[in-house]
Order: structure tokens, then sequence, then C-alpha cells
């Protein structure tokens, strides 16, 4: 038996004793990426590459889309990514950071998402970029894009006129779906600013359904956010007023928004490929066409960027090539 389930097994039998089960293999596995785990890999890496710029990121997906964007501002930055499985732990990293008595923070730099939280209850740090809209994904769920998509991967060159009737579906769509989802985003917001644990939904048919021109909510969307405590909106109007302020394409969760543009383009590129095509009539078909249209990296190269991320990059002082150790 390995180490790893040596200490699965201790854990099971540790929480049925104690009695609180789950519970505690839930703290367990969140330990995993906890501060202390963070700093323990950090020192590690830093043992094999000292000199090396160190890019901390949310998670995987925001590793892949920063590399396309900063390949784009400066394709010979070289860095070691860094996940640290989600905002929270992220911040809890630049906490730790803060607090290091040595250099551990040195060439460290931190990449999050705005949210609705923004950088609230963040240390203040240079070494710090949020986006300016509510995630990563929300820079890639816009017309722009779905013309890039059309011209290359559904191969619609040379036929403006087709693409343009096409994406004028998709921004009634889409137009659709964010008003559909305003009020589970409502519930979301409110859930963030009042510091609620919610639980989200992963699956799109959960709160809504997606045509290639319309968007409908689905039934109970908003309970498709399970709180731990119950929220009257009714009950906090000056939050309210706040949230009707944002630009719902901007400021709207972008893991809903991604959902509904791979669903829509899984629908388009469907009729690409039919015999009996409704949206491209007249365009030579294609009987297979890259059916990987929303990779994270691949929508990155086609998105605009964040606007202030250029002049981020630009400031981080390159100390050197990396020596590794020993």
């Amino acid at each position: 038996m390995t180490l790893s389930r040596c200490l699965l097994t201790l854990m099971k039998v540790r929480s049925v004793s104690s009695g609180d089960g789950g519970d505690y293999l839930e703290r367990m596995r969140s330990s995993r990426k906890g501060p202390a785990v963070l700093k323990i890999l950090l020192t590690n890496l830093r043992a094999s590459k000292p000199r090396a710029l160190v890019f901390a990121f949310e998670g995987d997906d925001d590793k892949s889309a920063y590399y396309s964007w900063i390949r784009r501002i400066q394709d010979n930055l070289s860095y070691e990514p860094f996940p640290c499985g989600g905002k929270k732990q992220v911040k809890d990293f630049c906490h730790m950071l803060e607090r290091d008595l040595g250099n551990l923070r040195d060439g460290v730099y931190l990449f999050v998402d705005r949210d609705f939280d923004d950088l609230e209850g963040w240390p203040e740090a240079k070494n710090v970029f949020m986006t300016d809209r509510y995630s990563v994904e929300n820079y890639f769920v816009s017309k722009d894009v779905v013309d890039e998509i059309l011209k290359n991967e559904l191969h619609c060159h040379a036929h403006p006129v087709t693409r343009d009737e096409v994406i004028m579906l998709f921004e009634r769509a889409y137009g659709d779906f964010l008003t559909a989802t305003k009020p589970l985003n409502l519930r979301l917001f409110l859930a963030r600013r009042l510091g609620v644990n919610a639980s989200l939904p992963t699956k799109l048919s959960k709160f809504a359904s997606v045509t290639v021109s319309s968007a409908t909510a689905a039934a109970d969307k908003e309970m498709s956010i399970k709180l731990d405590v119950e929220i009257d909106a009714k009950d906090h109007p000056d939050l309210v007023a706040e949230f009707e302020a944002l630009d719902p394409i901007t400021r709207y969760r972008g893991k809903f928004a991604l959902l509904f543009l791979k669903k829509w383009l899984e629908l388009v590129a469907t009729d690409r490929c039919s015999s009996d095509t409704v949206l491209f009539k007249g365009v030579e078909r294609r009987a297979k066409v890259n059916t990987d249209l929303v990779s994270l990296a691949a929508l990155a190269m086609k998105s605009i960027m964040p606007p202030s991320l250029s002049t981020f990059i630009a400031r981080i002082p390159v100390v050197g090539s990396d020596t590794s150790a020993g």
C-alpha cells in the first residue's frame, strides 16, 4: 500500500471514530491547497529554480488563459505557473507571503478574478493583478470571438454576410441569456457581499435552456444556487441597487456565460455540418469541423485582454535566466 493510500485510510478511520464523518474528510481535502501546503510547494519550487518568476493563478483554466494573453504581450517571458485552487486560496497565499520574514515572496505575482467581491480583505500589494471584468471567461463571450471562430474553426471565411447574420443570432440569444440569469446572478451577488456560502451549478441545464436564437430560464433557476443561509433581497435594497448598476456582459458570472457559449457553439457547429443547414445556406458544406471551440487557451488567443494586463506585465522586473539549484 502506498503512503498516500495509507494516509487516506487513516483519515477515514479517524473520521468514523471521531463521529464527524464527511466533514473531517472535507477539511482534510481542503487543507491540501491551504497556505501551509502552498508554502511547501513554493519552497520546493524555489529549491530547484531559485530565480524563476512565479505566477500564482486561481486554477488550471486561468493558467491556460493567461498563458495565451502573456504570450501575446511578451512572448519570451518565462515563468512558473502556480495554480492555488481558488480565489480564497490565492488570497490566503498572499497573506502568507506578506507575513513571511524571508524572501519567499520575491518574484511571486498573483492573478485573480474580480468576481462580486473585488479585492475585499486583501493586503495592499503591488504584485496582485485583478481582472476588471467578473472573470477571465467574460472576455471570451463576445461577438468578436464568435466572428473569429466562424472564420477559422467553422470555415466561413469569405462569407461576411453569413457571419453577420449568425452573429446577430448570437447577440439575441446572449441577451436573452443574460436576462434569464439576472435573478441567479443577484442571488450570488448578495451571497458574496453578505459572506454567505453558496454552492453553484456546473451544468447549464440546471438554470437555462439555449437555442441558436434564444435562451430561457429553467424552472426554479434561483434554487440552483444553494445557500447556507437564505437571503431575502427585500432586506438589502442598497445591495440590490448596486447590483442593478452592473453591466451584465462584463460583470455577471463568467462561468455561466461560458456554459452558454459552449452550448451555442455546439448548436451552430452541428448546423454547419448538416446537409440541411439553416444558418449556412450558400456556404460550401463541411462534413467535419474543429469541435474544440471553447478551450480557454484558444479563446484567449481570439479575445481582447484585460486593459491593464500589459502594463502589469511590463512592470515585472526580469531578474535574469533561472539557475537550477545544485
